[in-house]
């Protein structure tokens, strides 16, 4: 599935709602995601993320104020979890959407498995994601 990185109007709720529908066995095409629900160019809300997973047939509750032990929680059966972070010393100059596939622990240290729209899997050691994390997620339910 090829990703259509950012372009002019940030497109990573898309692109992360499309990440986690392709998980869910329900491949679709990014592009029309976008002309689902357009842009602006400060990107989408966490609540149009849920609207766009529910238009394609997946029940989900958007949750603020969670928890990285929330987080943990949905994501220990392997359901992916579409996040917002921020940069935490200039939350309102960055905001961006990534999917959560877990926490884990690598060379014991505990870190967050995410995708990121951009292109881009790594391990983001947990007290680094704390900082950046709003505690809006987005999480799927169930699927038909």
């Amino acid at each position: 599935m090829g990703l259509n990185l950012e372009g002019k109007e940030p497109t990573c709720g898309h692109n992360s709602c499309a990440m986690v529908l392709d998980t869910l066995g329900k491949p679709v095409n990014v592009e029309s995601l976008i002309a689902t629900l357009k842009p602006t160019q400060e990107g989408i809300l966490s609540k149009e993320v849920s609207n766009l997973l529910s238009k394609n047939n997946v029940e989900n509750l958007f949750l603020n104020g969670r928890t990285i032990n929330d987080i943990s929680r949905y994501t220990d059966k392997g359901t992916p979890v579409i996040v917002r972070i921020t940069d935490s010393k200039n939350p309102k100059e960055f905001s961006h959407f990534v999917v959560v596939d877990g926490i884990t622990e690598r060379a014991g240290q505990k870190v967050v498995a995410i995708r990121d729209p951009h292109g881009k899997s790594y391990f983001s050691p947990l007290e680094t994601f704390k900082n950046a994390f709003t505690g809006e997620a987005i999480i799927p339910r169930n699927f038909k």
